[in-house]
């Protein structure tokens, strides 16, 4: 996890591999860097056309792409929400915190603490610290497994993803 050039490389050389073409993008727009994106997303572009994706998702997902090769912070386009953990780190980079939030919690509520850790990584991989000062985020944390998963993370000398303190007032209902 966490190493786009290898993902790259075996969906690119992968026959038959098509029905990977939107995980492939999301670990572009989460992984990649300017060259990645220069080089990967004309064949994804080609594959989700051969998918039937339509010309307008299309190109809101050229213009995605093309705003962080720029390096600039721009909201994760919702036509692109899709219900997958992985999208919910690129909607708290784009600053839609509750938005990320509430799917974080969704996922919590499926799968449990785990989810939460799911490729906890700086930048747009990572939930940002808005998201992790959050009270909802904290919640997720205090169970035996988050804590069992935080204490194993540092054990092993992987930068432990706590939540951020201090805990930023809830202003929900």
């Amino acid at each position: 996890m966490g190493d786009y050039s290898s993902l790259s490389q075996y969906v690119r050389e992968c026959e038959g591999c098509d029905y990977l073409t939107g995980w492939w993008f999301v670990s572009l727009a989460r992984l990649g860097g300017k060259s990645d994106i220069e080089r990967d997303w004309p064949v994804i572009r080609e594959r989700a056309a051969g998918a039937g994706t339509d010309a307008s998702t299309i190109a809101e997902m050229a213009r995605y792409l093309r705003a962080i090769g720029d390096g600039k912070v721009v909201p994760y386009p919702r036509s692109l929400w899709e219900n997958e953990i992985q999208v919910v780190h690129l909607i708290a980079y784009g600053g839609q915190v509750d938005e990320a939030l509430d799917r974080a919690q969704l996922w919590y509520d499926l799968a449990g603490a785990w989810a939460t850790f799911l490729s906890q990584s700086p930048g747009r991989s990572g939930l940002n610290a808005a998201a992790r000062a959050d009270p909802r985020f904290h919640v997720m944390f205090d169970d035996d497994l988050a804590k069992a998963i935080q204490q194993e993370r540092e054990q092993n000398g992987k930068a432990p993803f706590p939540p951020v303190f201090p805990v930023k007032p809830y202003k929900g209902d």
